[in-house]
This record gives structure tokens, sequence and C-alpha cells, in this order.
């Protein structure tokens, strides 16, 4: 396996907002609109991505905000602009940890890019506590199971809550085409 992938990894603070209660990032955004790069997608662009940097430079920047974030990046050295590319980020805020992945999937126009990403944030407070106070603007989904609700945001976004010890995590999923 050593050459299926490249892990580079990076520990930059970045100017963000943090994903995790805000609505999803395509009813905030414009995947066109020209932003400069941020450190991870400066990165990824060193290792030979192209397709998928403005994918990238959206989503890393939605993910935090006045936040320190660890990056790792995992990029196919010998094809990395038509290989699938992801970042596994740790968000520490003032108030708040989270840990989100997101993955890049190149398509077949010069810039066409899909992306997924999740959010996971451990909560001290019970999974009704944070429905109501950090996701009030979403709906009520259906449940995975028994033990796990789910909350619509809107068009491909769904925020999971699962009931942890004390406090409940929250797993938002959003999915980007």
């Amino acid at each position: 396996m050593k050459h299926a992938r490249h892990c580079h990894k990076i520990i930059i603070p970045l100017i963000l907002l943090l994903a995790t209660s805000a609505p999803g990032l395509a009813q905030q955004t414009k995947p066109g609109q020209k932003a400069k790069l941020n450190p991870i997608a400066q990165a990824a662009a060193k290792k030979g991505v192209n397709k998928c940097l403005a994918r990238m430079n959206q989503i890393t920047n939605f993910v935090g905000a006045n936040a320190n974030v660890g990056a790792a990046l995992f990029i196919d050295e010998r094809n990395p602009d038509w290989k699938m590319a992801s970042n596994s980020l740790s968000v520490h805020t003032a108030r708040q940890l989270s840990y989100v992945d997101a993955q890049y999937s190149p398509g077949p126009g010069n810039n066409s890019c899909s992306a997924a990403y999740e959010a996971i944030t451990y909560w001290k407070a019970s999974c009704q506590t944070v429905a109501n106070k950090v996701y009030g603007s979403f709906k009520q989904g259906k449940p995975l199971g028994k033990a796990i609700a789910s909350l619509s945001g809107g068009k491909n976004v769904t925020v999971y809550l699962m009931p942890a010890d004390k406090g409940c995590i929250s797993i938002k999923k959003e999915v980007l085409y």
C-alpha cells in the first residue's frame, strides 16, 4: 500500500466557522466562488490536486471558526487529480472539539468534484437538548435503528444524534454534488 496513497499532515490555525450547528454548506456557499486557498487546500495543490481543489477549500473553510485545526490529507501520489482524496480534521474551538472527515471524488469535467463530510462532536448534554438548542432549525427525520435519532437540515444534510455516557454525540453529514 505504500504507493496507494500518501498522508501529508499539517497542523495549522484557520479562521473558519464550526460546521456543527450551521445549515448545510450547499445552502450557504456556491462551489464556483473564487476564494483564496487556505493552508489545507494549498497543501493539496502542492500534492497535485486540481479538480477537487475548490471543493476542498470550500469544505475546509466551512468547518471551524477561530479554531485550531489539525489536518491529515490522504492523496494518491500516482494520480492525485483523478483519484478520491480525503482529509481528517481536528477542529478545536474554545468551547468544543470536533472530528471532521471529508472525501472528495473527481468527476468527468475539468472542475467536477463531488464531496461529503461528517462533523462528529461530543456534547455534555442530552440528545434532546442538543436537538433543541444546537439544531433547533432542523426537522425530525427517520431514526437509524432504536437508539440513533436523525434530524434533516435540508437537501443532503442530516444530523444523527447518539446517546453517549452522560451526553450526546452528533454526526452531521452533508453530501455535495
